[in-house]
């Protein structure tokens, strides 16, 4: 008996360690099955996203051709009007090379009465004026025709440069597509994650998108109201030495925007080492951004709030989502709105405070 207790132990053992061997690889395959799920899931997500970005690509070479067709047909208008005015111009001065209007001169000088002088003098100065009208319009249609020309030509670049964007895009999403049916076509429950593919970008089309979009409308409207909060607290604008030093918590950062817009009462923007994060959800839509702002000069002195991460639910979006969102909503905020006379030269941006440093602009 005691011989079969220890072989009925000795068994017991084998079993349990193969059970518990076999559980935490099950599970541990199970993990990794579920990230590499959320990866094809992603990256059918940034398939999508990319898909978009070439429709709005399509749109923007299609608008800016037809600048470029608008633009040529009114310098073809403005040629024809420069060369009238050359003519006529060129008419002008001729008469004045020649000394054709020194008769002018001689008939005032040989007037027999001041009135007859008066009438005279009134009659050269509507001649003159009215020459110096006809040089004037000559040039002004001369520069409008330059301007019109050099509008040509910054517009044709930028349709290159859109081309250009299109097929770097186009080259992306084939490789991606390609990357993703290969995966796909490897996997026993391919058709399954196939349907997952299809949902999660439905759901992102028709649920996450409007979100995002409400959110960061809400956010540009908010930063363009940002300079208001001096006129509650002047606290947060002080001059140190010969410059202004305009300074935010995180926590003063959150209570604003939540004054600005109930969208903010579940969302919450922390201050950390040279980065901005911001994370809350919507109708069990879980949002978050991070980003950084930076000084841009020109054409004119802003500070720009650039996305460097955008995540809906658990997936990361690509970066034609992120540059489409920042295009169509300015998150920058202008120190112009502090002041006019000031403007940003520095950023520090640390745990839960930021400061921006002003100084005054060079007359």
């Amino acid at each position: 008996m005691h011989l079969l207790k220890k072989i009925l132990i000795f068994n017991f053992s084998i079993f349990l360690f193969l059970y518990y061997s076999n559980l935490a690889y099950a599970l541990q395959t199970n993990e990794t099955n579920l990230e590499e799920t959320k990866k094809l899931l992603e990256k059918g997500l940034t398939i999508f996203e990319i898909d978009q970005e070439l429709d709005r690509l399509t749109i923007k070479e299609e608008n800016i051709a037809q600048e470029i067709t608008e633009t040529k047909n009114s310098i073809e208008v403005q040629r024809q009007l420069a060369d009238q005015s050359r003519e006529k111009s060129g008419e002008i001065l001729k008469k004045y090379y020649t000394r054709e209007r020194d008769d002018l001169i001689q008939l005032l000088f040989s007037s027999e009465s001041i009135s007859e002088a008066l009438t005279v003098l009134e009659f050269m100065q509507a001649i003159v004026s009215r020459d110096q009208k006809i040089l004037n319009n000559y040039q002004e249609d001369y520069d409008k025709l330059q301007n019109l020309l050099l509008e040509l030509l910054t517009t044709q670049q930028e349709l290159l440069e859109i081309k250009k964007a299109y097929l770097f895009e186009k080259d992306r999403l084939i490789t991606l597509q390609k990357e993703l049916d290969d995966e796909i076509s490897q996997l026993e429950d391919g058709e399954s994650i196939l349907e997952q593919i299809e949902q999660l970008t439905l759901d992102w089309e028709r649920e996450g998108l409007p979100v995002f979009k409400n959110y960061f409308q809400a956010l540009a409207k908010a930063m363009q109201n940002l300079p208001d909060i001096l006129t509650d607290n002047r606290q947060h604008l002080q001059l140190e030495g010969l410059q202004f030093v305009f300074q935010i918590t995180d926590t003063e950062l959150n209570d604003f925007l939540k004054t600005q817009d109930p969208l903010f009462k579940p969302f919450e923007f922390t201050f950390q080492e040279n980065m901005i994060t911001a994370q809350g959800s919507n109708d069990q839509i879980e949002i978050k951004l991070s980003g950084i702002y930076k000084i841009v000069s020109e054409p004119e002195n802003i500070i720009e709030f650039q996305v460097t991460e955008l995540r809906y639910n658990e997936y990361n979006l690509p970066d034609t989502t992120i540059r489409a969102l920042e295009e169509e909503f300015d998150l920058a905020f202008y120190p112009k709105k502090i002041a006019p006379f000031i403007e940003a030269t520095e950023i520090d941006l640390r745990d839960g405070n930021l400061k921006i440093f002003l100084n005054f602009l060079d007359n």
